[in-house]
């Protein structure tokens, strides 16, 4: 077992400690690489088909390929919230678009 739990966030202590955690937990932050997340960097610009930028709203979701991601949830769930009806709300977006990132697990199988 352990003696000492490391958590990135308070929300993630409490939860813990209400489930009823008993071991030190201690919070430690998620790495930020300020290179790469500056604030003062201009934001990405992503391109459509044709090679002109992407205008309207766009949802980005990076992640590893694996089935608890839940890649086939948020398609389902963008298609749900963006159909032909509730497209009718978002008028002044000439797009909304889901580009997904992903990267294929390394298995020491394959």
């Amino acid at each position: 077992m352990s003696d000492e739990i490391w958590l990135p966030t308070r929300f993630n202590i409490d939860s813990f400690k209400a489930s009823g955690l008993q071991k030190k937990v201690t919070q430690i932050p998620l790495g930020i690489n300020r290179d790469l997340f500056n604030e003062s960097v201009a934001p990405a610009i992503f391109n459509d088909e044709t090679g002109k930028p992407l205008t309207g709203f766009t949802f980005i979701s990076v992640f590893g390929w694996s089935l608890r991601k839940g890649a086939d949830v948020l398609i389902k769930a963008f298609c749900k919230a963006f159909n032909e009806k509730t497209i009718l709300i978002f008028q002044h977006f000439s797009k909304i678009c889901l580009i997904l990132e992903a990267f294929r697990i390394n298995h020491s199988a394959i």
